[in-house]
């Protein structure tokens, strides 16, 4: 009695355990994509930008945008926009090292962050990704389908005076890229200048 007792306790508990894990999961990633959600990925990106500083390390972060992604869902319908987005974050997930961070922080919106990474290095990952997605083909009832994105690639400075600044300078970085012909990757130069397109 004593021993199926203690079993059952066992078994409770690791199935408690595994609940609270899917629970905690649930909570920080993106139903659809598996992808990190914005208040989880602002939480590991206020970290490492706190460790970067620290220890005087490199930290970059690449922000992207699907191009025309409004055309794609309005010629093909949600479920291949859908597609479309489960594609581009496997892709991503699958270019990006284990110790860098990728969520969707908008409908087609995404950012890549990348700790111990020059802006060479980071501009080029960035361009790996822009190259894979071009590559990617999702099927439709009107035939293939292809799609691009757009990037923008910042790096922390002692501009910087917190996450958002940074993540806006990717951002403007990433809108400069879609109104100089998409499909392209524009960076953030040393001193923050004006972006110049880097592919």
């Amino acid at each position: 009695m004593a021993a199926t007792l203690m079993l059952a306790i066992r078994v409770f508990r690791q199935r408690a355990y595994l609940s609270e894990k899917a629970l905690l999961y649930s909570s920080r990633h993106d139903s659809m994509t598996g992808a990190c959600n914005r208040a989880f990925l602002t939480e590991l990106a206020e970290r490492e930008v706190a460790l970067a500083r620290r220890h005087g390390r490199p930290l970059a972060v690449a922000m992207l945008d699907i191009d025309h992604f409004k055309r794609i869902n309005d010629d093909h319908g949600h479920a291949t926009g859908d597609e479309v987005i489960r594609q581009l974050v496997a892709t991503c997930a699958g270019t990006l090292r284990s110790i860098d961070h990728f969520g969707r922080i908008g409908g087609e919106e995404f950012v890549a962050i990348m700790p111990e990474t020059s802006r060479d290095d980071a501009v080029h990952c960035a361009e790996r990704m822009r190259g894979n997605i071009e590559q990617l083909r999702v099927s439709t009832p009107q035939g293939t389908l292809r799609f691009t994105a757009s990037f923008g690639v910042a790096m922390l400075t002692e501009k910087h005076p917190h996450w958002n600044a940074l993540l806006n300078d990717a951002d403007a970085a990433m809108y400069c890229a879609k109104n100089t012909g998409r499909n392209r990757v524009v960076a953030v130069d040393a001193n923050l200048a004006p972006p110049a397109t880097a592919a």
